[in-house]
């Protein structure tokens, strides 16, 4: 019905009507870009005969809250805090929290170690082991070809996981109130301006918007990234008639051929054969013998990959003879890698403005001691290194813009993007003014990045009369 409608769900098949129980100057709801951070705040007011009665049940953690206005549905999630008290000796109040659904995502830490894989097969794996109910639905985990290296998660939050990941490859992740995970490149759902004015925002013109507060900020500018201590994996990968070691086999007396550098930590960039039969492979010390059929030692026909001691071990049931040929072709890791990155256009534009700064480059190190280098596909023109430099760059290579603005226009929320424009505080797109000699100013992209909504006015038959809307925004939806 028109209106605020507030439901208590206790169970799947209970729920309870707050509405005439909800103090609507105090209801509060605020929605953000990055995940667990949407959070509805409201206060109830009930009558102590009704507890008695039945009628309604005090908010507790755990329950879950849905909120809709004028049948739109603003949140869902559940009751985190309260804090009650008796106004008389005949009424209660009850100040409620929320928070949305992440708070479920996060009930189990993620303990597992984890291969190369593509970053949508890793966030599938980690919520169907460790948040099942979150991967009923993955149809909005968007797949793509970016690969991870090899992982070990030691009791991390499974928010803290997806932030990792999407942050690496320049993704974006939240959960909806329908419990599905949304994993994407970027969110382009446009603003309530679209409507109206385009999705443009003119700062001197718009009559819906107000108190509009703009901020530049360069305090953590960085236009040339420094990348170190990094693994690679070697170019023998492209080209598999490159030969590997040759050993010769000893029989009973070596079980175990140590590798002179360090194997890339994937079975399908290896091979081992044994006078031209090849082995069957499997990684040492997780599934090396565990067939069922054989003792821990292993099975015939396989050989076991240690990626830790570096070498190839064969079981006691079928060792290499003695003079027999042991071939391991492998893809090897170059250690202790470095790499610099850097925007041109924003060190010279830097330049351009400052009458002090000679070359306008402001440098920063990232160590990234535990990541393996590749390119995600053999076609792919740049190494996951270099997709996640330039995704640093996207980030801290400008100054931020960013701002906040409040409006009675409905329809508001987290991650939507609109375009920014004022001939009068001269806003405008810095990288394509750049870029066009200094000709050329067309508005700039922002995405929101919070949003606070207070119900300010009702109507006497209960619909909402104003809705206050706060909004803040960012010119980069990645920016925390």
């Amino acid at each position: 019905m028109p209106g605020v409608d507030i439901i208590l769900v206790s169970s799947p098949t209970t729920g309870y009507d707050l509405r005439p129980y909800v103090d609507f100057r105090r209801l509060e709801i605020e929605e953000g870009f990055s995940a667990k951070s949407d959070i509805l705040r409201f206060e109830i007011t009930i009558p102590y005969s009704d507890l008695q009665a039945g009628l309604v049940i005090k908010p507790r953690f755990g329950h879950i809250i849905m909120v809709s206005i004028d049948d739109m549905k603003e949140f869902e999630g559940i009751v985190i805090q309260t804090e009650d008290r008796f106004l008389n000796p005949k009424t209660m109040d009850v100040a409620v929290e929320c928070w949305d659904y992440t708070h479920l995502l996060d009930k189990r830490l993620v303990t597992q170690s984890y291969g190369f894989q593509t970053a949508s097969d890793r966030v599938i794996a980690v919520l169907t082991e460790f948040a099942p109910l979150f991967a009923q639905d993955t149809t909005y985990i968007q797949t793509n070809d970016y690969i991870l290296p090899p992982q070990e998660y030691d009791h991390e939050l499974v928010s803290s996981v997806l932030d990792n990941i999407a942050e690496s490859i320049g993704y974006q992740w939240y959960v909806d109130s329908f419990r599905r995970v949304h994993f994407a490149p970027s969110l382009v759902e446009l603003s309530p301006l679209s409507a109206n004015y385009n999705n443009i925002l003119d700062a001197d013109t718009n009559p819906e918007i107000f108190d509009l507060i703009v901020n530049e900020d360069g305090s953590n500018l960085h236009n040339t990234v420094i990348i170190k201590d990094f693994k690679q994996r070697a170019s023998q990968g492209w080209n598999p008639t490159v030969p590997g070691e040759i050993f010769v086999g000893e029989g009973s007396a070596r079980t175990f051929y140590a590798l002179q550098a360090e194997p890339w930590p994937d079975l399908s960039s290896m091979s081992v054969t044994v006078n031209g039969s090849p082995r069957t492979l499997q990684v040492d010390l997780l599934d090396g013998g565990q067939g069922g059929t054989a003792s821990f030692d292993g099975l015939p026909g396989y050989a076991y990959v240690n990626f830790e001691a570096w070498g190839v071990r064969f079981p006691n049931v079928d060792l290499p003879g003695t003079g027999s040929i042991v071939n391991v072709q492998y893809d090897y890791v170059l250690p202790d890698q470095s790499a610099v990155f850097f925007d041109a256009t924003s060190q010279q534009e830097i330049t351009y403005r400052s009458a002090y700064d000679d070359d306008g480059e402001y440098q920063a190190m990232i160590s990234l001691p535990d990541w393996y280098v590749d390119r995600p596909s053999q076609t792919s023109p740049q190494t996951t290194v270099e997709i996640y430099a330039q995704q640093v760059l996207g980030r801290e290579a400008w100054p931020v813009i960013s701002g906040k603005f409040s409006t009675y226009m409905r329809g508001w929320r987290s991650s939507q993007m609109f375009e920014l424009t004022s001939n009068v505080r001269d806003i405008y797109d810095p990288i394509v003014y750049a870029n066009s000699g200094h000709t050329l100013k067309v508005p700039v992209k922002v995405w929101t990045q919070r949003v606070r909504k207070t119900v300010q006015a009702l109507t006497p038959g209960g619909s909402v009369q104003a809705l206050l809307t706060e909004v803040e925004f960012s010119d980069h939806p990645y920016r925390r």
